[in-house]
């Protein structure tokens, strides 16, 4: 009986106290961790991404108020006025291309924040020279930063369609 009472006692203290393998598995899945949170900011740190970051945010607020928008840009923001205006100007034509793209979703239903993507997106689209995959990766991580939980969903459905023909 003694020795019954003195495994689960060693037992208890193995238990309690960690393995070097586990101790390992702890660094490797931190490392993991570290890595990710890495390889995230490195993207959210490309000047490309926060070029098109910048434009999606002018973007929405200027498709509530263009004079309001106008008023409180700063200098910096300039180009982004300039560019979500421009966009702007064209939006009946890119609102058609989405549309029959997510006809399943009036327009009027489609998040502001995810037609401002889709929006600046096929925008560039049309008049750059950006890979196709390259603008819906960074319209999927714009949906997943500023949209709802539906969001990158559904912008990758529509721009995978609209921009890939599948």
């Amino acid at each position: 009986m003694a020795d019954q009472s003195s495994q689960s006692t060693k037992s208890t203290k193995i238990s309690k106290t960690k393995t070097p393998i586990l101790k390992n598995l702890d660094q490797l899945e931190a490392q993991a961790k570290a890595a990710k949170l890495s390889a995230e900011s490195e993207i959210h740190q490309d000047p490309r991404h926060v070029r098109r970051m910048k434009l999606v945010q002018r973007l929405f607020a200027v498709g509530f108020d263009p004079e309001v928008t106008q008023k409180v840009c700063s200098d910096e923001d300039q180009e982004f006025q300039e560019l979500a205006e421009e966009i702007l100007q064209e939006a009946a034509e890119l609102d058609a291309k989405i549309q029959e793209f997510a006809p399943e979703r009036p327009l009027a239903d489609i998040n502001q924040v995810d037609l401002a993507i889709l929006r600046a997106i096929v925008w560039e689209s049309d008049h750059q020279k950006t890979p196709k995959k390259v603008l819906i990766d960074e319209a999927v991580e714009l949906a997943k930063e500023f949209g709802s939980d539906s969001s990158p969903r559904f912008v990758n459905g529509v721009l995978g369609k609209l921009l890939m023909g599948n």
